[in-house]
């Protein structure tokens, strides 16, 4: 949900603004008014405190104002025609509607009930790609400061009466449960961010979010395509190569956990149609339909084989199917015999590029130890690992760029993969570093969220200020 645009706070006849802003410390904005500072803190828990302090030598009496402009929706939405009901309590105001209700005070309220729209980017000097916004102003908050007796001032807003639709990154949208991908700008279902977060789900033992996000994505399987991305209303977008073969992953890692067999013959028709469509020769890839979707990637990539071989082995296993697990096996081959350089993995067959990609054999184990242990050594080097984690690509590939997106940043998703891979062939030690990495990687640009990305060289926070695939490895 979202519950708020904006507050404001005005102090005598002075609005806390860019205008008068000296800055942040890091905890709080600091303002300069006219024979004083005012230091503004934020704390976040159940709900909001803002924490308003005076220093400096001004005295005598000053007069707090607090404007909220309230906007209660739903992450889908924009520009809304809601209506409000106000309901005035000593020391504030409850405001709601059909979604759930905020209450905010700290102050004595003077009712208003201005209705208006605006474009948050209209505020900024930056592009800004946010859609119209409603704002409902039920009044303001008053309250009378005292500087010879009081030097600080404290006000509140909390949400009540929400139906539980979150958990986590968990969504219950109106065709059933999965897993948002990232804030603030992935608000979808995308697949092959959900699978990673189901992987590590069923590991924690979340089976039952794991079974309703299986069974939301399976709803619009077609003829053996899974969606790549599904909108929050119920539009699907089918372009990834990788995709079906990382459902059937999860959803075969989900029956092996659970035990459900009820589940595994509602989903065998299903698995059937996604890999007969892929039983013959490598997996070939057409443009950006792979994970690294901001790159023309055709041919047959080693990361995609990786996932196919691996889909075929785990359903074969799990649905008895001796031919589905030699159709894996042989793509596992391929990758030890064809993909192999020596010391490291090709990222495409006739293509010399040195990418992370190397990570998907081991994170799904298909190499044996001493192959095994070449590639670890090389991604545990500069060469990729930073203090943020692993890089895409190598920082001495000859396309290495740190600022671009699949070309030398620094992933999240990776870095949580090169614990598995750590794990899988017996090095926990090693592992317990690269789970540090991601710890200290939390809070950075949002409480307790893990970016999606770090430049490459700088290493500062890019995309995503809390990406799902990026936390749920520690």
């Amino acid at each position: 949900m979202k519950l708020i645009e904006y507050w404001a706070f005005k102090v005598d006849d002075e609005w806390l603004s860019p205008q008068n802003c000296m800055g942040f410390d890091g905890k709080r904005h600091l303002y300069e008014l006219k024979g004083m500072r005012v230091e503004e803190e934020v704390l976040v828990g159940d709900g909001v405190k803002i924490r308003l302090r005076f220093k400096g030598k001004r005295k005598g009496k000053v007069k707090v104002q607090m404007e909220v402009g309230i906007n209660i929706r739903r992450w889908e939405e924009n520009a809304h025609d809601r209506r409000y009901e106000v309901i005035g309590k000593r020391d504030g105001f409850l405001v709601k509607n059909e979604l759930g209700s905020v209450r905010v005070g700290g102050g004595k309220f003077l009712r208003g009930g201005l209705y208006r729209r605006h474009l948050p980017g209209a505020y900024h000097d930056w592009d800004w790609l946010e859609e119209e916004q409603s704002v409902f102003v039920p009044g303001i908050l008053e309250k009378e400061v005292d500087l010879r007796k009081v030097k600080e001032v404290t006000f509140y807003i909390e949400k009540r009466d929400f139906e539980p639709r979150e958990m986590g990154f968990g969504y219950l949208s109106d065709f059933g449960f999965c897993y948002l991908a990232g804030f603030p700008w992935f608000l979808q279902f995308w697949t092959r961010d959900a699978c990673f977060v189901m992987l590590n789900e069923i590991k924690k033992g979340n089976l039952k979010a794991v079974k309703e996000a299986l069974l939301t994505i399976s709803k619009f399987e077609k003829d053996g395509e899974i969606p790549t991305k599904i909108e929050l209303n119920g539009k699907a977008y089918y372009y990834s190569v990788d995709v079906p073969g990382l459902f059937v992953i999860s959803l075969c890692r989900y029956l092996e956990a659970s035990k459900d067999k009820k589940m595994r013959e509602k989903m065998r028709g299903l698995v059937n149609r996604i890999l007969r469509k892929r039983m013959e020769g490598l997996i070939e890839s057409y443009g950006k339909d792979t994970w690294m979707d901001s790159l023309e990637r055709d041919g047959y990539c080693l990361d995609v084989q990786s996932v196919w071989a691996e889909a075929f082995r785990s359903a074969g296993k799990v649905y008895g199917r001796a031919d589905w697990v030699r159709r894996g096996e042989k793509i596992v081959r391929v990758i030890n015999e064809e993909f192999w350089t020596g010391d490291f993995l090709l990222d495409r067959l006739g293509e010399d590029d040195i990418t992370a990609n190397a990570l998907f054999p081991l994170f799904f184990k298909q190499l044996p130890k001493d192959k095994a242990r070449k590639v670890l050594k090389r991604l545990e080097s500069e060469e990729f690992t930073t203090e943020r984690g692993i890089r895409c690509r190598s920082s001495e590939d000859e396309l290495y760029d740190p600022d671009e997106y699949h070309l030398g940043r620094v992933w999240g998703l990776l870095t949580g993969m090169m614990i598995v891979a750590e794990e899988n062939y017996g090095r926990p030690e090693k592992a317990e570093k690269y789970k540090e990495i991601i710890e200290r990687n939390k809070g950075l640009r949002c409480i307790d969220g893990v970016d999606e990305t770090y430049d490459g060289d700088s290493l500062i926070p890019m995309g995503c200020c809390k990406q799902a695939w990026s936390e749920v490895w520690v």
